[in-house]
């Protein structure tokens, strides 16, 4: 298989659809199609673009080999795994995938996810590869607490001030985000700062990646 075609396969039962459906949408024959998904040839740029613009997914989720839609779905890419577009419907909300806790610990992968949180669609638009985590300790309870679900933009800039996902050592963590004088602080907002201390790592003592920036948090209860 080439990469169109594996990202397309992934495209096919992300959606659960068809290749009859992606032809239609292509406007396309079936047998064209059939040799996309085979690898035999190569879909025209203009037949990427109305699938890319029907399933509300990008040209590179469906040609690139470290940002497309396989890459994303098997964890190959800097993003969790599982953290795909979003589907915008037009009820006025969409599902978004729970991956894990935030806290501390791994996130998890994408076959232990623990279901899905709703985000208004008009905000899920602006972040197609969001996804969300259930919060878990009292480390940020000035601003969420344990139970809501916050979301997370992989693709964000990590800038200084933000409420980032950032793994320590491949220890997970959410806190406010503050760099300067060659070190990163993680800072607690929390109703009990004795027991969460602020994380400091000073150039070279740790491993520190950010896997994201949270733009929406909000209780559980109104999710649903």
């Amino acid at each position: 298989m080439t990469v169109v075609s594996r990202n397309l396969q992934t495209l096919k039962e992300q959606r659960d659809t068809t290749q009859s459906a992606i032809a239609a949408v292509a406007g396309a024959s079936d047998g064209a199609v059939s040799k996309w998904f085979s690898g035999e040839k190569m879909p025209r740029m203009k037949y990427l673009e109305a699938i890319s613009a029907y399933y509300n997914v990008s040209v590179d989720d469906l040609t690139g080999e470290r940002n497309g839609l396989y890459a994303k779905a098997h964890g190959l890419t800097d993003a969790p795994a599982g953290a795909s577009h979003v589907e915008l419907r037009k009820a006025g909300r969409v599902p978004v995938r729970v991956l894990g806790a935030a806290h501390a610990g791994e996130l998890e992968e994408p076959h232990s996810f623990f279901g899905e949180a709703v985000l208004y669609d008009e905000i899920a638009a602006r972040h197609p590869r969001c996804f969300a985590l259930e919060v878990r300790g009292r480390c940020m309870d000035m601003l969420f607490t344990p139970s809501d679900h916050i979301f997370v933009d992989p693709d964000m800039e990590a800038r200084d001030g933000c409420i980032a996902v950032a793994s320590v050592d491949g220890e997970t963590v959410v806190r406010r985000l503050k760099r300067g004088n060659g070190s990163v602080m993680l800072v607690a907002e929390s109703t009990e700062p004795q027991n969460h201390p602020d994380i400091i790592i000073r150039d070279g003592e740790a491993d520190v990646r950010v896997v994201g920036v949270v733009f929406w948090w909000q209780a559980r209860s109104e999710l649903s």
